[in-house]
């Protein structure tokens, strides 16, 4: 790749732009998401009662006491987190579909793209594990027992130690999502990361600063619920859930947002 070309790309690629487009494109289509999140939120809501995992029970605090928390096996628990991360996937796939690629949203659609909902579901997967990939090298270092061959061990070590480096690898790619997502099948990789060489220290910076803003979220609404007081736990739990479950649909279309702009920088 000529030097021409890269600093083409970076030009291109506006850190400024990757983080406040994602938000303009929240503010255009706000509607939108009131009305979609309160269908999802409802469905998560209930599915929370239904396994026993509602708010409270999940992040405890004087008031879990007072509530009929359900101590069920791991796999329970497994499972329930897999039905809320499938409707997840499931809205974003449509928040991507009619905010920001303006297809329409009905029964006939619903059911044409009842495959892609599935794929989608998969592909996400696969985003999540490979971006988990740090946190299981961790776990594989820091449990494993030292093997006393010198070499063995270095290559244990060295090939447990290449899931530290996948995620920033994965945020080249972060734009290929966007269309895999909305069943536009495999972008050319080979495009997308020539159109990103010279980008990488902008595009770490910028999904730092979005991950960043939405750690924040997280524990300010966390801090914010756990710190209160109600006399009625029981209608104070289901406001919480209620308000946990807006605020992760929140930030699952802030993250659409932000890959679809990505896409839309490093997709040309």
């Amino acid at each position: 790749m000529t030097e021409q070309e890269i600093k083409e790309n970076i030009k291109t690629y506006s850190v400024i732009k990757s983080i406040i487009r994602p938000l303009w494109y929240m503010s255009e289509n706000i509607n939108m998401f009131i009305k979609l999140s309160s269908v999802f939120v409802v469905l998560l809501t209930i599915l929370a009662y239904l396994f026993g995992k509602t708010y409270f029970c999940a992040f405890p605090n004087p008031l879990t006491n007072a509530l009929s928390c359900d101590i069920s096996p791991l796999y329970i628990y497994l499972i329930y987190l897999l039905c809320k991360i499938i409707l997840m996937v499931f809205f974003m796939q449509i928040w991507l579909g009619t905010a920001l690629e303006k297809q329409l949203l009905n029964k006939e659609n619903i059911l044409n793209n009842r495959y892609l909902y599935l794929k989608s579901v998969g592909w996400f997967f696969i985003f999540l594990i490979l971006n988990s990939l740090p946190v299981i090298s961790g776990l594989l270092l820091l449990f494993r027992v030292p093997n006393p061959v010198w070499q063995i061990e270095l290559i244990y070590f060295t090939v447990v130690s290449i899931g530290f480096i996948v995620p920033f690898i994965m945020m080249r790619i972060y734009a290929v999502f966007a269309d895999l997502l909305n069943a536009k099948g495999f972008v050319n990789l080979k495009k997308v990361w020539k159109n990103t060489a010279g980008c990488g220290l902008k595009i770490v910076f910028s999904v730092a600063v979005f991950f960043f803003g939405v750690l924040l979220l997280f524990l300010i609404m966390q801090s914010a619920l756990n710190n209160s007081t109600a006399p009625y736990p029981e209608i104070y739990n289901l406001l919480a859930e209620i308000i946990f479950n807006f605020v992760m649909l929140f930030i699952c279309a802030l993250f659409i947002n932000f890959i679809k702009v990505q896409n839309e920088m490093l997709v040309r």
